[in-house]
């Protein structure tokens, strides 16, 4: 699982640097991500509340649309239904003008979507 994180890490790192936006992120927010993901355990449900706490403490970073797509792919790794709805249907909206693969996340937030609103509640 440690290697889930790392390679999250790696993602995010290098989608920066792709589009140019490395420079805009400061060295605190950079340091506080690459030690919330590196802590303790790494199964999707830590990966997903480090990276939800980044959000928190960084709401405007410029790599928002890079750590919500690796919390859509967290969310669908760790089956959380709430999350994929949540994060597909963002990293859907960001990447309108792209296709998508019936395995992304925003297939996912759909099918989670109709899977909650048929699903019985418990009670």
């Amino acid at each position: 699982m440690k290697g889930a994180a790392i390679s999250a890490l790696c993602s995010l790192v290098c989608a920066g640097a792709l589009f140019g936006q490395q420079a805009e992120i400061s060295v605190a927010e950079q340091q506080d991500l690459m030690r919330a993901l590196s802590d303790g355990n790494t199964s999707p449900p830590d990966l997903i509340r480090a990276l939800e706490a980044h959000l928190a403490k960084y709401p405007n970073t410029p790599q928002r649309s890079e750590v919500e797509r690796s919390l859509a792919k967290a969310a669908v790794e760790s089956n959380d239904l709430p999350r994929i709805v949540k994060y597909g249907e963002s990293v859907a909206a960001a990447s309108s003008g792209e296709q998508t693969r019936p395995s992304t996340p925003s297939a996912f937030a759909c099918r989670a979507r109709s899977a909650t609103r048929s699903a019985t509640p418990i009670r």
